[in-house]
């Protein structure tokens, strides 16, 4: 999810899908351009799954999504999906 967006940002949008039912039980990403640690801790005090920064490389995001998925698949199947950062 990109971080800044004309009239909301992704930390906004991100609150606002983690308030759902089954919202909460999305693992969300951010991508941005954006290196502060702030802003990451802001974005996994929300409840995001993972901040990745640009430049990024390709082999890294799809690792870090199917590591997402798998452990998304893993929380849904066991029933351990608490949510919290």
């Amino acid at each position: 999810m990109k971080v800044f967006f004309l009239n909301l940002d992704g930390y906004e949008v991100c609150r606002r899908i983690k308030a759902t039912t089954t919202g909460n039980r999305i693992p969300i990403l951010f991508v941005s351009v954006i290196y502060e640690p702030v802003e990451k801790v802001r974005g996994f005090a929300i409840d995001a799954a993972d901040y990745i920064s640009k430049p990024f490389d390709i082999d890294e995001v799809r690792a870090r999504v199917r590591t997402h998925l798998e452990l998304n698949q893993y929380r849904l199947t066991s029933g351990k999906f608490g949510g919290g950062a």
